[in-house]
């Protein structure tokens, strides 16, 4: 049995435990730990609270905290994807899939039938339209210790049930203590940097970032902002501002051109207040506020005010499936994983997904892609976008069951945001009514075929979203939100009542054409994989529960 199906076995058989789990007061400790810093940025610690995150990898001398904004999104609307001479060919691609010549068929829609213009060329798309998901930037902090002993008792953890997360060590006899938020009361990040002798702190930070960066600093305040690429080389992207303030107790702050540093302080406090003018057009005065905010407060104000407003979600579900091992790192009991029976790391597994949808998404964000919030880079795998074949899908099957109900909202409005674009896309490409999305999308409500029938041919993804439109009705029952989403859900049903056709063997009705996403099969006599086809198995699952629930 493979390590995710053996997961997947303990937390089913644990379902029945959860009625049995212990009271709130005794709630075991969970936590990812670790006994070195991050070799690699898939081992640092993921913070975040739905808008902006971080990542730390607790480096001894020279510590990078990559920085991450949930609408850093290069791009803007595509009017080109929109491909007007693709209906023109359906008639004869729906014929040769009739007789069954799909790969004539696959060839025709290679040459014809896809979007216009460049789509997500090939999921590189950071200087395209179709635009990409971003990292916000990175944030250097080069420390200076008084001593000169190695380092040692190094520990770098992250607490499940505080979302806090802290990186511990000694030089000679003194204890140095980082901690890190990324607050959901204050919606700034933090990061606390103390020492168990005074004056013992010492630092310097600065900033950057790959590209479409300007630095500065003015009044003891790092700032760096700029503008993404639209995919037209015009003034229309998304603006970003990063500011970037040290709250020292003690020591000397001084700043150069571009750096803030700290001498010889007890403590201090980084604060890193962010936003974009995707959905705030007051984003500049958004990041002066709450930079000004979080300075009245001290650092365990606003730890405390933070864990109080993550814990209102997290705590609403236990697994209990034994004692957690709180003293061997993360990556060792990972390993024993593999061949020994550790059902309480299984539950450590499923309250970090848990943990991973809290800090990825809030109610007024936009749904988590395929980085979920987090990115290392400006040209993000795939373009971190919304792929509707599966993966935004599986980001939000936990929501529900997990208790996060509140949190299919950035999703359920994303759905129904792109409803226009879907139905100017059943029009074009369809000659149909209502709407639809194929395999991929981003917040610039692109829902065209992709560049590719291998994959973009899927025309469900739509349809597949309203499954969550319906499941959110299920679990809450609120019948006043049902009647906002019942036009999206209608709509998508139209789409296939007016462009299914019915296959010659049985009389059927039948998407066509389609694909089932990345599938291959081969025609008798032919060696060539093909994708294209009718009516998949995904087809009749998803536009059969659809009409259903319509």
């Amino acid at each position: 049995m493979n390590n995710s199906m053996k997961i997947l076995s303990i937390l089913l058989a644990a379902a029945a435990l959860l009625s049995c789990t212990p009271p709130a007061e005794t709630a075991q400790e969970l936590a990812l730990r670790f006994n070195t810093p991050a070799a690699a940025w898939e081992e640092t610690l993921p913070l975040g609270n739905g808008r902006i995150g971080m990542m730390p990898d607790g480096g001894i001398d020279k510590e990078l905290i990559v920085l991450n904004d949930i609408t850093m999104w290069s791009g803007s609307e595509d009017p080109e994807a929109l491909n007007p001479e693709a209906l023109n060919y359906l008639p004869k691609i729906r014929e040769l899939l009739l007789t069954g010549k799909n790969g004539e068929a696959q060839r025709m829609m290679y040459d014809h039938f896809q979007c216009g213009g460049l789509g997500s060329s090939g999921g590189k798309s950071k200087d395209a339209p179709y635009g990409c998901f971003q990292m916000l930037g990175d944030l250097h902090i080069n420390y200076s210790y008084p001593q000169t002993e190695d380092t040692g008792n190094y520990v770098r953890t992250l607490s499940l049930n505080d979302a806090v997360a802290s990186t511990v060590f000694m030089k000679g006899e003194t204890t140095f203590t980082r901690e890190y938020i990324s607050s959901h009361a204050d919606d700034v990040l933090a990061v606390h940097v103390a020492a168990d002798k005074k004056g013992s702190v010492s630092f310097e930070v600065s900033l950057s970032r790959p590209e479409r960066a300007t630095l500065s600093v003015q009044e003891n305040t790092l700032i760096m902002e700029g503008q993404l690429n639209d995919g037209y080389g015009t003034d229309k992207g998304v603006r970003y501002l990063t500011k970037v303030q040290i709250v020292n107790k003690g020591g000397e702050l001084t700043a150069g051109s571009n750096t803030l540093a700290i001498a010889n302080a007890d403590e201090a406090v980084i604060l890193i207040s962010t936003s974009t003018d995707m959905l705030d057009k007051e984003y500049t005065s958004t990041v002066d506020s709450l930079l000004e905010q979080a300075k009245k407060r001290s650092f365990e104000k606003m730890k405390q005010a933070h864990i109080a407003a993550y814990k209102e979600k997290f705590d609403r579900v236990e697994l209990w499936l034994g004692e957690q091992d709180n003293t061997t790192p993360t990556n060792e009991r990972l390993a024993g994983f593999q061949t020994d029976d550790d059902p309480a790391f299984a539950a450590l597994y499923f309250q970090y997904g848990r943990y991973l949808m809290i800090s990825g998404t809030d109610e007024n964000s936009l749904p988590l892609n395929l980085q979920g919030l987090w990115a290392n880079q400006v040209q993000t795998p795939w373009n971190g976008d919304y792929h509707l074949n599966i993966n935004v899908q599986m980001n939000y099957w936990p929501v529900e069951v997990c208790n996060l109900s509140e949190l299919h909202k950035p999703l359920i409005d994303f759905t129904q945001s792109i409803v226009p674009s879907g139905e100017a896309t059943a029009q074009t490409f369809y000659g149909a009514n209502g709407w639809l999305a194929h395999m991929m999308s981003n917040p610039w409500k692109f829902t065209a075929p992709g560049e590719h029938a291998s994959w973009g041919a899927t025309n469900t993804g739509g349809a597949w979203l309203c499954e969550h439109l319906w499941e959110h009705y299920a679990f809450t029952q609120d019948k006043e939100y049902l009647r906002t989403v019942y036009p999206t859900l209608a709509g998508a049903a139209q789409f296939f009542l007016s462009s299914m056709i019915s296959e010659p063997r049985n009389g059927w009705l039948v998407t066509a054409p389609s694909s089932s996403p990345e599938n291959a099969f081969y025609m008798p006599g032919s060696d060539d994989r093909i994708f294209v086809c009718m009516g998949p198995t995904m087809d009749v699952q998803i536009v059969n529960e659809l009409f259903t629930n319509v």
